[in-house]
């Protein structure tokens, strides 16, 4: 397991190269991810698979433009090889992006949320195209949803109260 300073797809090592598929006439621009060329009519190629618990977001600039950092608790695995990652910052691709900024922003709550993110070739200029798939709704988090397990998973149960024998007397704490 490798921990970073912030999880990206280029951190993660998921970034496509450009190549060629074929030779001459027959060759093929397209991107390739672990030697695995993404071509026309191919299946996604699932790439890394995220979790964690994104408690807030603001927006950043860079020389690639805006994006949005999501703090909190997050570990991914990059699928191609099992390689496990985590890191308290993530940065998506833009496909998602909006929709968790725009899940967190609605909320004062932490979100939790599992996707697979995955490349498909494509016909624009880099011959690739993220996909998402979400694993789970995103929802709020339960801050306290594992203590409660905890605290409640043992509790006895009481027995239930015996009836009393003498249904006609009725005590209501009254000294005589």
């Amino acid at each position: 397991m490798q921990i970073l300073n912030k999880l990206t797809l280029k951190s993660m090592g998921v970034t496509p190269d450009q190549s060629v598929f074929g030779e001459g006439k027959d060759a093929i621009p397209c991107a390739s991810i672990f030697n695995i060329p993404l071509l026309p009519k191919q299946p996604i190629v699932p790439v890394v698979r995220i979790f964690g618990r994104a408690g807030s977001c603001k927006a950043k600039q860079s020389d690639l433009g805006e994006s949005f950092e999501f703090r909190g608790n997050f570990e991914a695995t990059r699928l191609l090889d099992g390689e496990v990652f985590r890191a308290s910052k993530l940065f998506l691709p833009k496909i998602l992006e909006g929709l968790m900024a725009d899940a967190m922003m609605a909320s004062d709550e932490s979100i939790d949320f599992i996707v697979e993110i995955g490349l498909q070739w494509s016909k624009n200029a880099y011959h690739y195209e993220w996909t998402v798939k979400p694993l789970m709704d995103s929802q709020q988090a339960d801050q306290l949803a594992h203590l409660r397990e905890k605290a409640t998973a043992d509790i006895p149960q009481l027995p239930a109260p015996e009836k009393s024998i003498d249904k006609g007397v009725e005590n209501k704490g009254k000294k005589k």
